[in-house]
């Protein structure tokens, strides 16, 4: 068992590191509510943020331990709903209602974008910081339910949009909202 006196749900898990040399590694990925869930030492979020927050862990089979667990949101709702991997570090995406989500320098968006957001981040190998994370969204609620990394550098993110201002690139299949949510890629 891994949690605290509220509510766990794992939903993503991921075996092994995407460059297949740590095959021993098991990485998870969900949503606590406890303020007690059992953090490790020196972790990007030691402290619970409130409300819902998200969590990632890291497990090592061959030594028997846990290598980190962290808190992972803000002040607000947070949900991871993916997990995927490139190499040694974890990739997670889902919604957030937190204005003080963590993000990066040089994010796509660095700041809440209106109602519920997507975000993506990306933990560094140990737990203890973010290589990158990023609010994505438009001024209406937004999720990413979905990812996986492109191995080029790329990340590959699905979910759903009803924010007629959701960031489209040139060229996309569609750069308009066509009802009240549509899925985005």
């Amino acid at each position: 068992y891994l949690g605290g006196a509220g509510q766990e749900e794992a939903v993503g898990v991921q075996i092994g590191s995407a460059d297949g040399i740590n095959e021993h590694l098991v990485f998870v990925a969900g949503w606590t509510n406890s303020a007690d869930f059992p953090t490790t030492p020196s972790v990007l979020g030691p402290v619970y943020g409130g409300n819902t927050d998200g969590f990632v862990y890291r497990l090592d089979l061959a030594a028997g331990r846990l290598d980190y667990a962290t808190y992972l949101g803000g002040s607000g709702q947070d949900r991871p709903a993916g997990l995927a991997l490139h190499g040694d570090r974890a990739l997670v995406a889902g919604s957030t209602q937190s204005a003080d989500f963590p993000t990066t320098a040089g994010a796509l968006a660095g700041s809440a974008l209106g109602g519920q957001d997507g975000f993506a981040a990306r933990l560094a190998p140990e737990g203890r910081s973010l290589d990158y994370a990023t609010y994505l969204g438009g001024s209406g609620d937004d999720s990413i339910t979905a990812l996986a990394d492109g191995r080029d550098g790329t990340l590959l993110m699905a979910g759903a949009t009803a924010s007629t201002d959701f960031p489209t690139t040139n060229g996309a299949l569609s750069s308009t909202l066509h009802g009240p949510r549509d899925a985005t890629l």
